[in-house]
């Protein structure tokens, strides 16, 4: 009976073991795409549609700068008849990965001049050699997540079809459509 139970503990500690070291080469064949790839520098980055209950008519992001491990970028938005703006930077970092080193799938985003955080937006797929983003978006003010059909100026006018069915699917509530040419303007 005691030996049973060593026989027992010595394969359940050779299971863990064989799990710890091929965690990362799980990460590896899942493949977590690259959000430093969709901020890249001098990016504009249209959100086409959102889960969440909004009035906003345009959200766009103008990326300044993106390191490994940071971007900075000003996050423009209309309301009604007004737009508004915030100057952002986003943390990279990686979510639900055992590896935490580049590349990250997420960032976490706080005012560039010191504040709380507002969002985590995570990467979920990324298509068109990242010109098409899905985004699952968690406000810190909020619970709950919703999700974001994101594209980048380049291809504003070449929608990736596939990108836009996959959002449907992985949206699963009815979106928000946010974007239209007018919103070119906000330059």
């Amino acid at each position: 009976m005691a030996n049973d139970k060593v026989t027992a503990a010595m394969q359940l500690l050779s299971i863990m073991v064989t799990l710890s070291i091929s965690g990362s080469a799980f990460d590896l064949r899942r493949g977590y795409p690259d959000i430093s790839l969709f901020y890249s520098t001098d990016a504009i980055i249209w959100t086409l549609n959102t889960t969440m209950n909004t009035n906003l008519f345009c959200k766009v992001d103008f990326v300044n700068t993106t390191t490994e491990d940071h971007t900075e970028f000003r996050r423009v938005t209309g309301l009604n008849t007004s737009r508004d703006y915030e100057d952002l930077n986003g943390t990279f970092i990686s979510l639900g990965r055992i590896t935490k080193s580049p590349p990250y799938n997420a960032m976490v985003v706080r005012p560039r001049q010191e504040g709380n955080e507002k969002s985590t937006e995570e990467l979920l797929r990324e298509y068109g050699n990242y010109t098409c983003g899905i985004f699952s978006v968690m406000l810190s003010t909020t619970i709950g997540t919703f999700y974001e059909l994101r594209m980048k100026n380049s291809s504003i006018h070449d929608q990736n079809r596939i990108c836009f069915e996959d959002f449907r699917k992985t949206a699963y509530v009815e979106s928000t459509k946010i974007y239209n040419e007018s919103c070119q303007t906000f330059r």
